[in-house]
């Protein structure tokens, strides 16, 4: 019985209760951050929009103007996309590459193969006997 009202009985309540607790926390910053992409990607169009038009006025012909990512930072959402199907629905390596349209693109299917192991070595998913890969 636990001495502090609410307080857990075990370490392993705990546990348990601080992981959930630190779940949430990083879906919501995930959320925050998918916001945040989208929002950078609107004004990345805006810019284009109007390099392309004061290149017009100028009479020269528009190009093509990409933000560079900050150095450091990784491209992400491959990890947290293969992750979310798999925790909607455990897979296969096959199922999640037709799922994403990725068979027969050599780049795409090693994208996913690495981000599930990645995920795997990370302890969040794990894979059964049958090849399925299963969120923890």
């Amino acid at each position: 019985m636990s001495n502090v009202a609410g307080a857990p009985d075990t370490m392993q309540e705990f546990m348990e209760k601080e992981r959930k607790r630190l779940n949430k926390a990083r879906e919501d910053v995930l959320a925050k951050r998918a916001k945040f992409d989208e929002e950078i990607a609107t004004i990345d169009k805006e810019l284009s929009a109007i390099d392309a038009y004061d290149m017009a006025k100028q009479g020269k012909l528009p190009t093509t103007r990409t933000r560079a990512a900050p150095p450091g930072t990784r491209r992400t959402g491959i990890r947290d996309d293969i992750y979310n199907q798999v925790k909607a629905k455990p897979a296969t390596r096959a199922d999640l590459l037709d799922t994403n349209g990725a068979k027969g693109n050599k780049s795409d299917e090693q994208a996913i193969s690495n981000a599930l192991s990645a995920l795997k070595k990370a302890g969040k998913l794990k894979q059964t006997d049958d090849g399925k890969y299963h969120a923890v």
